[in-house]
């Protein structure tokens, strides 16, 4: 028999930039997203209760970049086989990206998120929170959006208190 590849429920995604980018913009409006959205810089710890999650402070949950200068042929393999590292999630947060550059004018913002913090649902608020941070920080400002109301661990903090717990 074939031997099973494990679920990893990762989603990954990219998108295709064109025109001139500001890179340091773009990765302060990562680090923007990352602070406005708790779960993407959440760890999940393992206690004697269950898994916990645990929100770390943004300058422990940001990785800086580089830009990656790749051929427009190899973007699509290079993102594939990144996208495919398993994350530990007692250590990493949900959320990773890279930046590809395939020509001056042309860049790939890579991003794997595992299923933990998005769905398919949150594709459109998560690239709409990019692109306004982004256009702030390309003006020297930072995104003058209002604090989230409820974050995951809300809801989470919810659904516990209407389902009780694993013994009831």
């Amino acid at each position: 028999p074939r031997a099973r590849r494990p679920r990893r429920y990762h989603l990954p995604f990219a998108l295709h930039l064109d025109g001139a980018l500001d890179v340091p913009a773009l990765q302060a409006a990562l680090t923007d997203v990352l602070g406005r959205h708790d779960i993407l810089r959440s760890v999940f710890l393992t206690t004697s209760d269950g898994p916990v999650q645990q929100v770390l402070e943004i300058d422990s949950a940001v990785d800086t970049f580089d830009v990656e200068v790749v051929g427009e042929d190899d973007v699509d393999t290079l993102i594939g086989q990144w996208a495919a590292a398993p994350f530990d999630l007692t250590e990493d947060i949900p959320f990773r990206v890279r930046l590809f550059r395939v020509a001056d004018d042309r860049h790939v913002l890579a991003v794997v998120a595992h299923h933990i913090a998005l769905d398919g649902a949150s594709f459109v608020p998560l690239t709409t929170d990019v692109a306004t941070a982004y256009a702030a920080r390309v003006e020297g400002q930072t995104p003058a959006w209002a604090p989230l109301p409820l974050q995951y661990r809300d809801y989470a903090r919810w659904h516990r208190d209407r389902l009780g717990n694993a013994a009831d």
